[in-house]
């Protein structure tokens, strides 16, 4: 399957992938990662996504759904509305563990790509690594919300957390590719960390976006005064 690959002129820290081959990379996140390697597990990760046809298959689901649903309004009666509740309940969580599934097929076989293309697949690992630092985070600010912690005096909190869950937590799919590396990838004598190319964009990427005195435009706020901007891009300066 040929990919499109695009960059993204964007602050935000994202890669992502739509159905037919094409991946879109923030700026911002190359500039964020520690090698190529990490950014590599990213992409593969990606692109595992889009050859498991994982949305198209979710897409798939959703109309066969609706498509069992319909005749479910027909039905009168208290056995009606049973039936539509319990297929109420269970077609979210169908869909909750097929993108849990999917979540976990994408990692495994993206390391499978990124070791085969060279790079070392504990980069993956690392960049996993940063995402469950980055939640523990957030969940430490927002417990300091008023009533965050009322949902875990539920009976059965963490079952139906898990249940209704999009993604596996973050703990478990360190663990899962962890061992996935160890047991089914034979280590490398060598492998891709970084390329002199990678460093090249980065360091382009990072002087485009360092912040340039400029004086104001005619017409615009104080003229004696400078103004703190992004450095232009070319596209920007052609224009």
């Amino acid at each position: 399957l040929p990919f499109t690959i695009k960059v993204i002129d964007s602050e935000d820290t994202r890669v992502f992938a739509l159905p037919g081959g094409y991946l879109y990379v923030d700026s911002g996140l190359i500039l964020a990662v520690d090698s190529e390697a990490e950014l590599a597990g990213m992409m593969a990760h990606e692109i595992a996504h889009v050859a498991a046809r994982h949305a198209t298959r979710s897409a798939t689901r959703m109309y066969a759904w609706d498509a069992i649903s319909i005749p479910l309004t027909y039905f009168g009666g208290p056995a009606g509305i049973g039936l539509q509740q319990i297929a109420g309940l269970g077609a979210p969580l169908s869909f909750k563990k097929f993108s849990r599934n999917a979540e976990n097929e994408a990692d495994l076989l993206g390391i499978e790509y990124q070791y085969a293309a060279g790079y070392d697949p504990e980069a993956y690992v690392a960049a996993l690594e940063k995402l469950q630092k980055r939640e523990a985070f957030m969940h430490s600010r927002m417990a300091k919300l008023p009533g965050y912690r009322v949902m875990d005096k539920l009976p059965m909190h963490q079952l139906l957390a898990k249940l209704f869950a999009g993604y596996p937590k973050t703990e478990e799919r360190i663990r899962r590719v962890q061992n996935e590396i160890a047991t089914l990838l034979p280590a490398k004598s060598e492998y891709i960390d970084n390329t002199s190319e990678f460093d090249e964009v980065k360091a382009k990427l990072a002087w485009a976006q360092r912040p340039v005195l400029r004086r104001h435009a005619p017409g615009e706020g104080n003229q004696s005064r400078p103004v703190l901007r992004r450095a232009r891009t070319r596209q920007e300066t052609a224009e």
